[in-house]
């Protein structure tokens, strides 16, 4: 079940009990340092994902309301 992870900062799948109406209770995972490392590096990678993305729809934005208010000049 994918769901958002503060302390990482993003959405990840991680085992958790779903009942009716969503998640009932998240099951910890222990991680060794190393697995810990490996995974607020994927973290960190599918953030700049996101960001990335979310420029790209910002910028795609613009430029649609600049052709909207293009004049033809």
């Amino acid at each position: 079940m994918s769901f958002y992870q503060p302390e990482l900062g993003c959405c990840l799948s991680m085992p958790a009990v779903v009942g009716r109406k969503g998640i009932i209770k998240v099951m910890p995972i222990q991680f060794d340092e190393e697995e810990r490392v490996q995974l607020e590096t994927c973290a960190k990678g599918l953030r700049g994902v996101i960001e990335g993305a979310e420029k790209e729809l910002s910028a795609d934005r613009a430029l649609e309301n600049a052709l909207a208010n293009d004049n033809g000049s």
